[in-house]
């Protein structure tokens, strides 16, 4: 969605190639559609009457394609990420996720629904799309909350930041307060970060510049090595491990 009135209605699938390749292949279906100019000509009635019916089209269209890789994969459900979610475009998506849900139910009962949120909670309508006749869970991406431009080095996943309020647990809370604690999922990172610092100390300032090595991600695998080779420290508080090391040129 691009703004209130101009949107930008898009399907892509994409799957590896069986057999022999790794090509990808993809199809898409995109509209655009001058909501603008049906308000302007039409009134508003029209607008919403169009509006919706696009979003059942996309819907429709979704779930055709959703049943034929559940089909050819085995897929038990679809996961939609669909973030950021720009404050224009919300009740849009709880309006797509219940089309969807018809659709996929009509095709396929007994598919789950699942959709991706970050730890800004109140940009979705999690009531509504955690509904009996929505989504089946909303799935909480608990991490970046702290990115590559932090001005200290600390958990990008804490579970208490004393310091911030952004952590796992008040988003928890502001997420249970909201939805059936039944219809959430909390996914958690399987890497961290890494920043060049002035000390070895915990939540040591971090350090930029031409010569220095910029900030980056460790995956959990590389990570454990890591901190096998330089010593293992634990913040109780946010309840994450990190280790300092001298990277090698």
């Amino acid at each position: 969605v691009e703004n209130a009135n101009h949107s930008a209605i898009a399907l892509r699938q994409s799957a590896n190639e069986r057999g022999r390749g790794a090509d990808v292949v993809e199809r898409r279906h995109v509209r655009f559609i001058d909501f603008d100019q049906i308000e302007r000509r039409q009134g508003r009635a029209a607008f919403h009457r169009e509006a919706q019916r696009q979003v059942e089209l996309v819907a429709v269209r979704f779930a055709e394609l959703a049943d034929v890789e559940a089909r050819d994969r085995g897929a038990d459900g679809v996961n939609l990420d669909f973030e950021p979610m720009p404050a224009e475009a919300r009740d849009g998506f709880t309006l797509f996720v219940r089309e969807l849900r018809g659709v996929l139910d009509a095709a396929k009962p007994g598919m789950q629904i699942t959709f991706d949120i970050t730890a800004s909670v109140d940009t979705y309508d999690i009531a509504a799309l955690t509904a009996d006749d929505a989504a089946d869970a909303a799935f909480l991406m608990a991490y970046d909350f702290r990115n590559h431009s932090a001005p200290y080095a600390a958990s990008l996943a804490p579970l208490v930041d004393p310091v911030t309020g952004f952590d796992i647990q008040s988003t928890m809370a502001d997420l249970v307060a909201v939805a059936d604690p039944g219809h959430v999922i909390l996914g958690l990172p399987w890497y961290g970060r890494a920043w060049t610092t002035k000390t070895d100390e915990a939540f040591s300032p971090t350090r930029s510049g031409r010569r220095l090595t910029g900030p980056g991600i460790s995956l959990y695998r590389d990570a454990i090595e890591i901190a096998r080779a330089n010593g293992r420290n634990y913040d109780p508080v946010a309840e994450t491990a990190w280790t300092v090391y001298v990277r090698k040129a």
